[in-house]
């Protein structure tokens, strides 16, 4: 199963791409790293839709 962890480079999105890891394809997704993505910007979650795919599941941290 891939999961979609965006938010991967905070403190949460680490850690619960680090738990899900060892068992599911996990796809790590922040606005500086190497997939990135704003979920404030509608063309880019787009392009990363383009580029990943979909997930079968979706983890997300957002930050205020």
């Amino acid at each position: 199963m891939k999961i979609v962890v965006i938010g991967a480079t905070g403190t949460i999105g680490t850690a619960v791409a680090n738990a899900l890891e060892p068992k599911y394809d996990v796809v790590r997704v922040s606005r500086t790293g190497p997939i990135q993505a704003d979920l404030k910007d509608s063309l880019s979650i787009e392009g990363l839709v383009k580029l990943v795919g979909t997930g079968d599941a979706r983890a997300e941290e957002e930050t205020w």
